[in-house]
């Protein structure tokens, strides 16, 4: 969470900067969003819950005084973003308490109790129609995020359920920073298991050159807008089977334009190829 110090308009520090000894701990702080004039009543540390019961997250914050009237569009206005997501994307989204859960597919089969219990993946997959939802919903709350400037106050109210199973938010969305997509490398590489239920991922980038084509497919590479701090470019591919909407779709797209993909079935990279999809619809891909 940030905060401008002294003034509204004032120089904008995140809170996890301020130590017990700073002496800025005191502020007067402020709304960190332009002409929002909000004062924070203190700085503390907080406590957040991240995933399952038993993982907390520990961060710095603002906490609010008597004045809670942020301007409608600031960021942290949580009742009229909420009711605002809530609104626009009611097929997809539930409310639970402070929570929005980004909900769609069937629990995983489990098979009967035996000594070696397995999780089968759902036979059913995602129609067009709940693709087109989700990514809309996605891209939406993304957005609220990146202008919380990834605050964690703000990433703890949104969580995704696929096929029964809970997500936080940094687990569902990758990128479009280099570091942050990278992060899809180690969840992939780390999680992936043929007969798991499926894991659902957001991935933000751009478009690093248009797609080619082939007899056997069509093939769309993304990059993410920066390098890592290591120096190096984060890269991904994206495959359709030729002569299909999606094939047609991926098509259109120009270098350095920024999309959304979704899917479950990311696999790791290999060769010179990055992490990569086998896209089945066109929904699952859009413009940002």
């Amino acid at each position: 969470m940030k905060a401008s110090y002294a003034k509204p308009d004032g120089p904008i520090f995140d809170a996890n900067e301020i130590h017990e000894d700073s002496p800025r701990k005191e502020g007067p702080w402020y709304c960190s969003t332009t002409g929002c004039t909000v004062q924070y009543k203190y700085h503390r540390i907080a406590t957040y819950a991240v995933d399952e019961p038993g993982r907390v997250l520990r961060s710095g914050t603002f906490a609010h005084g008597e004045d809670r009237h942020h301007l409608p569009d600031c960021y942290m206005n949580e009742h009229a973003l909420r009711q605002r997501i809530i609104n626009d994307h009611a097929a997809v989204l539930v409310k639970d308490g402070d929570k929005l859960l980004l909900k769609w597919g069937r629990a995983p089969v489990k098979d009967a109790p035996s000594a070696t219990p397995t999780v089968r993946r759902p036979r059913t997959t995602t129609t067009r129609e709940a693709y087109a939802g989700i990514l809309r919903a996605a891209a939406d709350i993304a957005r609220v995020v990146d202008d919380s400037d990834n605050d964690e106050s703000v990433l703890a109210r949104y969580w995704i359920i696929h096929h029964g199973i809970r997500y936080t938010w940094r687990e569902f969305c990758y990128g479009p920073d280099g570091d942050d997509l990278h992060r899809i490398i180690d969840s992939i590489e780390g999680t992936y298991n043929p007969i798991a239920a499926p894991w659902p991922r957001l991935v933000r980038a751009i478009v690093s050159d248009p797609a080619t084509s082939t007899d056997a497919r069509v093939l769309l590479n993304l990059r993410a807008p920066t390098k890592r701090r290591n120096g190096d470019y984060v890269r991904l591919s994206l495959f359709a089977k030729p002569h299909t909407p999606v094939a047609r779709q991926l098509l259109t797209f120009r270098s350095l334009e920024q999309v959304f993909v979704l899917a479950d079935d990311w696999r790791a990279g290999s060769g010179r190829y990055g992490p990569s999809v086998w896209l089945n619809t066109p929904e699952q891909i859009s413009a940002q």
